[in-house]
Protein backbone atom coordinates (compact mmCIF):
# COMPACT_ATOMS: atom_id res chain seq x y z
CA UNK A 1 0.00 0.00 0.00
CA UNK A 2 2.97 2.06 0.30
CA UNK A 3 3.03 3.02 -3.61
CA UNK A 4 -0.26 4.15 -3.15
CA UNK A 5 0.28 6.35 -0.21
CA UNK A 6 2.53 7.80 -2.28
CA UNK A 7 0.39 8.09 -5.38
CA UNK A 8 -2.13 9.89 -3.17
CA UNK A 9 0.00 12.44 -1.35
CA UNK A 10 1.48 13.84 -4.44
CA UNK A 11 -2.30 13.83 -6.20
CA UNK A 12 -2.58 16.01 -2.60
CA UNK A 13 0.16 18.24 -3.77
CA UNK A 14 -1.25 18.85 -7.12
CA UNK A 15 -4.22 19.95 -5.79
CA UNK A 16 -3.42 21.76 -3.84
CA UNK A 17 -1.03 24.03 -6.66
CA UNK A 18 -4.52 23.79 -8.51
CA UNK A 19 -2.90 21.23 -10.73
CA UNK A 20 -4.92 18.78 -12.93
CA UNK A 21 -3.55 15.19 -13.05
CA UNK A 22 -4.37 11.69 -15.28
CA UNK A 23 -4.50 8.64 -13.52
CA UNK A 24 -4.10 5.75 -14.86
CA UNK A 25 -5.69 2.35 -13.36
CA UNK A 26 -5.17 -1.45 -14.23
CA UNK A 27 -8.79 -2.30 -13.87
CA UNK A 28 -8.54 -5.97 -15.51
CA UNK A 29 -6.05 -8.76 -16.52
CA UNK A 30 -6.42 -11.91 -18.83
CA UNK A 31 -3.31 -13.90 -18.90
CA UNK A 32 0.54 -12.89 -17.58
CA UNK A 33 1.06 -8.73 -16.43
CA UNK A 34 3.17 -7.47 -14.58
CA UNK A 35 0.70 -5.68 -12.37
CA UNK A 36 -2.44 -6.76 -10.91
CA UNK A 37 -6.09 -4.99 -10.80
CA UNK A 38 -5.77 -1.89 -8.77
CA UNK A 39 -1.87 -0.71 -9.65
CA UNK A 40 -1.61 2.98 -10.19
CA UNK A 41 0.06 5.62 -12.06
CA UNK A 42 0.19 9.42 -11.39
CA UNK A 43 0.64 11.71 -14.43
CA UNK A 44 0.90 15.59 -14.43
CA UNK A 45 2.04 18.70 -16.84
CA UNK A 46 3.58 15.87 -19.35
CA UNK A 47 5.90 14.09 -16.38
CA UNK A 48 5.34 10.57 -14.69
CA UNK A 49 4.92 11.88 -11.11
CA UNK A 50 4.36 8.22 -9.07
CA UNK A 51 3.04 4.67 -9.53
CA UNK A 52 3.33 2.39 -12.19
CA UNK A 53 0.87 -0.18 -14.14
CA UNK A 54 3.23 -2.13 -15.48
CA UNK A 55 7.05 -2.85 -15.41
CA UNK A 56 7.62 -0.25 -17.31
CA UNK A 57 5.99 -1.42 -20.55
CA UNK A 58 2.86 0.23 -20.99
CA UNK A 59 4.22 3.86 -18.82
CA UNK A 60 6.06 5.87 -21.98
CA UNK A 61 2.24 4.86 -24.00
CA UNK A 62 -0.09 6.19 -21.45
CA UNK A 63 2.55 8.80 -20.50
CA UNK A 64 2.71 10.17 -24.88
CA UNK A 65 -1.16 8.96 -25.40
CA UNK A 66 -2.91 9.17 -22.05
CA UNK A 67 -3.82 13.05 -22.44
CA UNK A 68 -5.12 12.68 -25.92
CA UNK A 69 -6.86 9.91 -25.27
CA UNK A 70 -8.67 11.81 -22.24
CA UNK A 71 -9.24 15.43 -24.21
CA UNK A 72 -12.89 14.94 -24.29
CA UNK A 73 -13.00 15.17 -20.19
CA UNK A 74 -14.99 11.51 -19.85
CA UNK A 75 -12.41 8.62 -18.87
CA UNK A 76 -11.49 5.85 -21.16
CA UNK A 77 -10.74 2.18 -20.82
CA UNK A 78 -7.64 1.13 -22.96
CA UNK A 79 -7.06 -2.36 -23.76
CA UNK A 80 -2.92 -3.37 -24.28
CA UNK A 81 -3.08 -6.72 -25.79
CA UNK A 82 0.21 -8.49 -25.68
CA UNK A 83 -0.99 -12.17 -26.90
CA UNK A 84 0.71 -11.70 -30.23
CA UNK A 85 3.83 -10.30 -31.14
CA UNK A 86 1.99 -6.91 -32.91
CA UNK A 87 2.53 -5.02 -29.90
CA UNK A 88 6.20 -5.21 -30.94
CA UNK A 89 5.33 -3.07 -33.88
CA UNK A 90 3.58 -0.34 -32.05
CA UNK A 91 5.98 0.02 -29.58
CA UNK A 92 4.82 -1.25 -26.24
CA UNK A 93 6.09 -4.40 -26.27
CA UNK A 94 4.83 -6.13 -23.01
CA UNK A 95 6.04 -9.39 -23.41
CA UNK A 96 3.76 -11.28 -20.85
CA UNK A 97 1.26 -12.75 -22.83
CA UNK A 98 -1.77 -11.20 -21.50
CA UNK A 99 -4.07 -8.64 -22.14
CA UNK A 100 -4.33 -5.82 -19.51
CA UNK A 101 -6.98 -3.11 -19.45
CA UNK A 102 -6.26 0.21 -18.02
CA UNK A 103 -9.01 3.46 -16.81
CA UNK A 104 -7.61 6.39 -17.58
CA UNK A 105 -9.13 9.69 -16.18
CA UNK A 106 -8.69 13.27 -15.77
CA UNK A 107 -8.60 14.35 -12.20
CA UNK A 108 -9.23 18.63 -11.37
CA UNK A 109 -11.24 20.52 -8.86
CA UNK A 110 -14.51 19.80 -10.42
CA UNK A 111 -14.21 15.98 -10.12
CA UNK A 112 -16.95 14.27 -8.94
CA UNK A 113 -15.39 11.05 -6.65
CA UNK A 114 -11.22 11.73 -6.55
CA UNK A 115 -10.02 8.23 -6.09
CA UNK A 116 -6.98 9.55 -4.51
CA UNK A 117 -8.87 12.10 -2.17
CA UNK A 118 -10.77 8.92 -1.04
CA UNK A 119 -8.20 6.67 -0.77
CA UNK A 120 -6.13 8.82 1.36
CA UNK A 121 -8.77 9.53 3.79
CA UNK A 122 -9.34 6.05 4.34
CA UNK A 123 -5.61 5.46 4.94
CA UNK A 124 -5.24 8.54 7.09
CA UNK A 125 -7.64 7.37 9.38
CA UNK A 126 -6.93 3.62 9.37
CA UNK A 127 -10.72 3.00 8.40
CA UNK A 128 -10.84 0.68 5.46
CA UNK A 129 -12.69 1.88 2.44
CA UNK A 130 -14.04 0.37 -0.37
CA UNK A 131 -14.64 1.68 -4.06
CA UNK A 132 -16.87 0.33 -7.12
CA UNK A 133 -16.01 1.72 -10.03
CA UNK A 134 -17.35 0.95 -13.46
CA UNK A 135 -15.32 -0.09 -15.93
CA UNK A 136 -17.48 -1.33 -19.13
CA UNK A 137 -21.18 -0.67 -20.18
CA UNK A 138 -23.86 -0.52 -22.86
CA UNK A 139 -25.91 1.87 -20.75
CA UNK A 140 -25.58 5.31 -21.25
CA UNK A 141 -26.89 6.21 -17.74
CA UNK A 142 -24.19 4.35 -16.31
CA UNK A 143 -21.14 5.88 -18.16
CA UNK A 144 -17.45 4.20 -17.41
CA UNK A 145 -15.99 5.89 -14.87
CA UNK A 146 -18.96 6.10 -12.36
CA UNK A 147 -18.58 4.68 -8.98
CA UNK A 148 -19.60 4.32 -5.47
CA UNK A 149 -17.50 4.45 -2.54
CA UNK A 150 -18.03 2.84 0.96
CA UNK A 151 -16.31 3.65 4.42
CA UNK A 152 -17.54 3.02 8.17
CA UNK A 153 -20.23 0.56 6.92
CA UNK A 154 -21.84 2.94 4.93
CA UNK A 155 -22.17 4.61 0.91
CA UNK A 156 -19.93 8.22 1.19
CA UNK A 157 -20.08 8.81 -2.12
CA UNK A 158 -21.69 8.12 -5.17
CA UNK A 159 -21.53 9.59 -8.99
CA UNK A 160 -24.73 7.29 -10.34
CA UNK A 161 -27.80 8.78 -10.85
CA UNK A 162 -29.43 5.43 -12.82
CA UNK A 163 -30.78 3.91 -8.96
CA UNK A 164 -31.01 0.13 -10.03
CA UNK A 165 -27.63 0.13 -10.92
CA UNK A 166 -26.59 2.48 -7.98
CA UNK A 167 -27.84 0.27 -5.19
CA UNK A 168 -26.58 -2.93 -6.84
CA UNK A 169 -22.95 -1.45 -6.70
CA UNK A 170 -23.71 0.09 -3.47
CA UNK A 171 -24.28 -3.25 -2.32
CA UNK A 172 -21.03 -4.70 -3.96
CA UNK A 173 -19.10 -1.73 -1.86
CA UNK A 174 -21.09 -2.62 1.21
CA UNK A 175 -19.94 -6.04 0.69
CA UNK A 176 -16.78 -5.80 0.52
CA UNK A 177 -16.38 -4.16 3.38
CA UNK A 178 -17.50 -6.47 5.69
CA UNK A 179 -15.74 -9.64 3.94
CA UNK A 180 -12.41 -7.44 4.84
CA UNK A 181 -10.14 -9.20 2.53
CA UNK A 182 -7.43 -6.44 0.94
CA UNK A 183 -7.35 -6.48 -2.87
CA UNK A 184 -9.30 -5.88 -6.22
CA UNK A 185 -11.65 -8.19 -8.59
CA UNK A 186 -13.98 -8.14 -11.74
CA UNK A 187 -17.37 -8.81 -10.79
CA UNK A 188 -20.86 -8.54 -13.62
CA UNK A 189 -23.56 -6.32 -11.94
CA UNK A 190 -26.75 -5.53 -13.52
CA UNK A 191 -25.26 -6.05 -16.72
CA UNK A 192 -22.19 -3.94 -16.83
CA UNK A 193 -19.08 -4.74 -15.41
CA UNK A 194 -17.05 -3.40 -12.07
CA UNK A 195 -14.03 -3.37 -10.19
CA UNK A 196 -14.42 -3.83 -6.57
CA UNK A 197 -11.92 -2.39 -4.50
CA UNK A 198 -10.97 -3.10 -0.73
CA UNK A 199 -8.40 -0.23 0.44
CA UNK A 200 -6.41 -0.84 3.80
CA UNK A 201 -3.95 0.93 5.83
CA UNK A 202 -0.76 -0.17 5.52
CA UNK A 203 0.88 -2.43 8.04
CA UNK A 204 2.14 -0.37 11.33
CA UNK A 205 5.28 -2.23 12.36
CA UNK A 206 6.41 -2.27 16.34
CA UNK A 207 9.99 -3.37 16.77
CA UNK A 208 10.45 -3.98 19.92
CA UNK A 209 14.63 -3.80 21.23
CA UNK A 210 17.24 -1.53 20.68
CA UNK A 211 20.01 -3.49 19.64
CA UNK A 212 22.50 -3.33 16.97
CA UNK A 213 20.00 -5.95 14.89
CA UNK A 214 17.11 -4.16 15.32
CA UNK A 215 18.51 -0.75 12.93
CA UNK A 216 18.51 -3.10 9.65
CA UNK A 217 15.17 -3.63 10.44
CA UNK A 218 13.89 -0.47 10.86
CA UNK A 219 15.96 1.03 8.02
CA UNK A 220 14.61 -1.66 5.67
CA UNK A 221 10.99 -1.38 6.60
CA UNK A 222 10.87 2.47 6.25
CA UNK A 223 12.33 1.38 2.62
CA UNK A 224 9.55 -0.67 1.88
CA UNK A 225 6.89 2.38 3.23
CA UNK A 226 6.13 0.96 6.28
CA UNK A 227 5.37 3.08 9.05
CA UNK A 228 8.23 2.16 12.55
CA UNK A 229 7.80 2.86 15.93
CA UNK A 230 10.60 1.93 17.80
CA UNK A 231 9.72 0.61 21.32
CA UNK A 232 12.13 -0.64 24.22
CA UNK A 233 11.97 0.28 28.30
CA UNK A 234 14.28 3.12 27.86
CA UNK A 235 16.10 4.91 25.55
CA UNK A 236 19.32 7.05 26.15
CA UNK A 237 20.20 10.50 23.56
CA UNK A 238 22.44 7.98 21.32
CA UNK A 239 20.00 5.29 21.39
CA UNK A 240 17.76 8.30 19.58
CA UNK A 241 20.04 9.19 17.34
CA UNK A 242 20.38 5.60 15.87
CA UNK A 243 17.15 5.29 15.12
CA UNK A 244 16.12 8.78 14.47
CA UNK A 245 14.39 7.56 10.93
CA UNK A 246 11.42 5.69 12.81
CA UNK A 247 8.17 7.25 12.57
CA UNK A 248 7.90 7.14 16.55
CA UNK A 249 10.00 6.44 19.80
CA UNK A 250 7.81 4.66 22.44
CA UNK A 251 9.93 3.64 26.03
CA UNK A 252 7.61 2.64 28.80
CA UNK A 253 6.19 -0.27 30.36
CA UNK A 254 4.85 -3.58 28.27
CA UNK A 255 1.05 -2.14 28.74
CA UNK A 256 1.78 0.87 27.60
CA UNK A 257 3.46 -0.50 24.76
CA UNK A 258 0.41 -3.04 23.88
CA UNK A 259 -1.78 0.16 24.27
CA UNK A 260 -0.02 1.64 21.35
CA UNK A 261 0.09 -1.60 19.30
CA UNK A 262 -3.93 -1.59 19.88
CA UNK A 263 -4.35 1.60 18.87
CA UNK A 264 -3.23 0.82 14.83
CA UNK A 265 -6.10 -1.35 12.94
CA UNK A 266 -3.30 -3.38 11.44
CA UNK A 267 -0.46 -3.73 13.31
CA UNK A 268 2.59 -5.93 13.50
CA UNK A 269 5.37 -6.64 16.50
CA UNK A 270 8.43 -7.79 16.13
CA UNK A 271 10.49 -8.75 19.97
CA UNK A 272 13.35 -8.84 19.80
CA UNK A 273 15.53 -6.80 23.09
CA UNK A 274 17.59 -10.11 23.57
CA UNK A 275 16.62 -9.31 27.47
CA UNK A 276 14.94 -12.65 28.74
CA UNK A 277 13.02 -11.10 30.81
CA UNK A 278 12.16 -7.85 28.90
CA UNK A 279 11.40 -10.15 26.15
CA UNK A 280 8.96 -12.07 28.46
CA UNK A 281 7.22 -9.45 29.76
CA UNK A 282 6.78 -7.21 26.36
CA UNK A 283 5.47 -10.57 24.74
CA UNK A 284 2.85 -11.29 27.38
CA UNK A 285 1.01 -7.94 27.04
CA UNK A 286 1.26 -7.81 23.05
CA UNK A 287 -0.34 -11.61 22.15
CA UNK A 288 -3.09 -9.98 24.06
CA UNK A 289 -3.38 -7.03 21.67
CA UNK A 290 -5.47 -7.09 18.22
CA UNK A 291 -1.68 -7.25 16.29
CA UNK A 292 -2.42 -8.61 13.11
CA UNK A 293 1.35 -10.43 13.24
CA UNK A 294 3.51 -11.10 16.20
CA UNK A 295 7.37 -12.35 15.60
CA UNK A 296 9.67 -13.53 18.39
CA UNK A 297 13.33 -13.17 17.55
CA UNK A 298 15.37 -16.20 19.27
CA UNK A 299 14.74 -20.12 19.41
CA UNK A 300 11.39 -21.88 19.48
CA UNK A 301 11.98 -23.45 23.26
CA UNK A 302 13.03 -20.44 24.89
CA UNK A 303 9.86 -18.69 23.00
CA UNK A 304 7.69 -21.69 24.62
CA UNK A 305 9.34 -20.67 28.07
CA UNK A 306 8.56 -17.04 28.61
CA UNK A 307 4.89 -17.84 27.79
CA UNK A 308 4.75 -20.38 30.45
CA UNK A 309 6.60 -18.16 32.92
CA UNK A 310 4.16 -15.25 31.54
CA UNK A 311 1.33 -17.97 32.60
CA UNK A 312 -0.02 -17.17 28.99
CA UNK A 313 -3.04 -19.33 27.79
CA UNK A 314 -2.10 -20.21 24.29
CA UNK A 315 -5.74 -20.07 21.68
CA UNK A 316 -6.21 -20.54 18.47
CA UNK A 317 -5.86 -17.26 17.52
CA UNK A 318 -2.80 -16.58 19.38
CA UNK A 319 -1.09 -19.62 17.81
CA UNK A 320 -2.55 -18.14 14.22
CA UNK A 321 -0.59 -15.29 14.75
CA UNK A 322 2.82 -16.04 16.64
CA UNK A 323 5.71 -16.37 14.45
CA UNK A 324 8.39 -17.62 16.80
CA UNK A 325 11.19 -18.38 15.56
CA UNK A 326 10.57 -15.24 13.49
CA UNK A 327 11.48 -15.04 9.59
CA UNK A 328 11.22 -17.26 6.72
CA UNK A 329 14.68 -19.83 6.53
CA UNK A 330 16.39 -18.16 3.70
CA UNK A 331 19.64 -19.08 5.08
CA UNK A 332 20.03 -15.69 6.90
CA UNK A 333 23.42 -15.06 9.48
CA UNK A 334 23.86 -11.29 9.42
CA UNK A 335 21.54 -8.49 11.14
CA UNK A 336 20.70 -7.18 7.22
CA UNK A 337 19.76 -11.02 5.92
CA UNK A 338 17.53 -11.42 9.04
CA UNK A 339 15.64 -8.17 8.72
CA UNK A 340 14.71 -9.45 4.78
CA UNK A 341 14.01 -12.47 6.11
CA UNK A 342 11.75 -10.96 8.69
CA UNK A 343 9.74 -8.15 6.80
CA UNK A 344 9.39 -11.43 3.57
CA UNK A 345 7.56 -13.85 6.19
CA UNK A 346 5.67 -10.54 8.02
CA UNK A 347 4.18 -9.86 4.22
CA UNK A 348 3.33 -12.43 3.02
CA UNK A 349 1.11 -13.25 6.30
CA UNK A 350 -0.25 -10.40 6.17
CA UNK A 351 -0.84 -11.11 2.65
CA UNK A 352 -2.48 -14.23 3.00
CA UNK A 353 0.48 -15.75 0.86
CA UNK A 354 2.50 -19.16 1.18
CA UNK A 355 5.24 -18.08 0.50
CA UNK A 356 6.99 -20.72 -1.17
CA UNK A 357 9.15 -20.22 -4.68
CA UNK A 358 7.60 -19.37 -7.76
CA UNK A 359 8.93 -22.03 -9.91
CA UNK A 360 7.64 -24.45 -7.57
CA UNK A 361 3.86 -23.48 -8.25
CA UNK A 362 1.57 -24.76 -10.83
CA UNK A 363 -0.53 -22.24 -12.71
CA UNK A 364 -0.32 -18.26 -12.74
CA UNK A 365 1.62 -16.62 -10.47
CA UNK A 366 -1.22 -14.31 -9.63
CA UNK A 367 -3.74 -16.92 -8.72
CA UNK A 368 -6.25 -15.30 -6.75
CA UNK A 369 -8.38 -18.32 -5.82
CA UNK A 370 -5.45 -20.17 -4.64
CA UNK A 371 -4.50 -16.98 -2.36
CA UNK A 372 -8.05 -16.55 -0.71
CA UNK A 373 -7.94 -20.43 0.03
CA UNK A 374 -4.40 -19.70 1.70
CA UNK A 375 -6.00 -17.27 3.96
CA UNK A 376 -8.89 -19.13 4.76
CA UNK A 377 -6.11 -22.39 5.87
CA UNK A 378 -4.24 -19.33 7.91
CA UNK A 379 -6.84 -18.80 10.56
CA UNK A 380 -6.09 -22.56 11.64
CA UNK A 381 -3.97 -23.54 14.22
CA UNK A 382 -0.36 -23.31 13.06
CA UNK A 383 1.78 -25.97 13.86
CA UNK A 384 3.32 -23.86 16.68
CA UNK A 385 1.03 -26.05 18.80
CA UNK A 386 4.15 -27.39 20.40
CA UNK A 387 4.90 -23.81 22.23
CA UNK A 388 2.12 -24.31 24.29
Amino acid sequence: MSELAQICREAAALRARGVPFLLATVVRVSGSAYRRPGARMLIADDHWIAGSVSGGCLERDILLRGPFRTRGGAPVVVTYDSTSDNDVSWGVGLGCNGVVDVLLERIDERTALDVTRFVDECLSAEKPGALVTVIASDDPSVPIGARVAARRGRIVASTLCEAAVGNALAHQALAALARDIPGSHVHVSCGVTILVELFTPSPHLFVVGTRHDALPLVTLSRTMGLRVTVADACGSASTRARFADADRLLFGAPEEIARAVDAHLRAAVIVMTHDYERDRDYLAAIVGTRARYIGVLGPRARTARMLADAQVKLTDDILARLHAPVGLDIGAETPHEIALAILAEMHAALAGAPAYRLREKRGPIHAEENRAAYAAESTEPRPQRDLA
